[in-house]
């Protein structure tokens, strides 16, 4: 069987803008939360939103949910296997971050948790069978490429 894409329903904040080079801009990660809902995290225009937004595909309908506490693009975000959702590092205001939250789909609240070492954006992050996640590579500062991994513990 060959699946299929159909239009649904507009996100509440729009997730396409254009940056201040002209060029189109759109940083967004979705992950599957409990109840095949998507939670998206979002580049503003001119900043980084805080805002997230689930989707349930039943209803086609977005709405707000918590926001994170750092706004940032580039980042991962992982479904743990608790149910969490661990976002990692991305770029905002302050540069390449070591920030990391989690959200609780159960609460629909944000928190900070231990930061990684490296400040980093457009890396990998893979929950692996023991519940880590092993975090690669990617972009840290002066735009250097990052050979170096990180091993987050829940």
């Amino acid at each position: 069987m060959i699946e299929s894409w159909k239009k649904s329903a507009s996100q509440i904040v729009q997730d396409l803008h254009v940056r201040s080079d002209k060029k189109s801009c759109m940083s967004k990660i979705l992950s599957a939360l409990v109840r095949s809902d998507v939670c998206v995290f979002d580049l503003g225009s001119g900043g980084y939103l805080t805002s997230t937004e689930l989707y349930d595909p039943s209803t086609e309908v977005w709405s707000l949910t918590g926001s994170m506490t750092t706004g940032r693009y580039y980042h991962t975000a992982s479904i743990l296997t608790n149910g969490k959702v661990l976002v990692t590092g991305g770029y905002g205001s302050g540069g390449y971050l070591k920030s990391t939250e989690l959200y609780d789909p159960s609460t629909g609240v944000w928190s900070l948790t231990g930061s990684m070492t490296t400040g980093r954006y457009g890396h990998t992050a893979s929950v692996l069978q023991n519940g880590k996640v092993l975090v690669t590579g990617g972009q840290g500062s002066s735009s250097s490429y990052l050979t170096t991994a990180e091993l987050y513990q829940p």
